[in-house]
């Protein structure tokens, strides 16, 4: 099980080392990773306790399945599924996707 620190340190270190150019100039506009670590703290102040689960490789492509069982800042609880899609170019990530259930951040946070 990796906690939400954990998971935003890898990730951004494995961002940080392997982004490909294109995507480099997307992330120059999006907030620095420190602010990112910020809200995403202040929202699960235990962290996400993300568990990954199936990861298929195939060629270029990367299909990650994963999951949080956390509580949000609210004290409600937070049971989301993940899925993370990247592709490669060389050893580089050229793009990268995130799908998650909308509604329940909706529920959790907005009502």
């Amino acid at each position: 099980m990796i906690d939400r620190r954990q998971f935003v340190t890898v990730a951004g270190s494995l961002v940080a080392a392997c982004v490909a150019s294109s995507l480099r100039q997307l992330l120059a506009a999006s907030p620095p990773a420190s602010e990112v670590t910020e809200r995403l703290n202040a929202l699960f102040p235990d962290g996400l306790r993300m568990k990954l689960g199936t990861i298929i490789c195939e060629g270029p492509d990367v299909a990650v399945q994963a999951e949080c069982d956390t509580v949000a800042m609210n004290g409600r609880r937070y049971v989301q599924r993940y899925h993370f899609y990247l592709r490669f170019e060389g050893d580089l990530i050229a793009e990268g996707l995130e799908y998650n259930d909308t509604n329940l951040v909706r529920e959790i946070f907005l009502t």
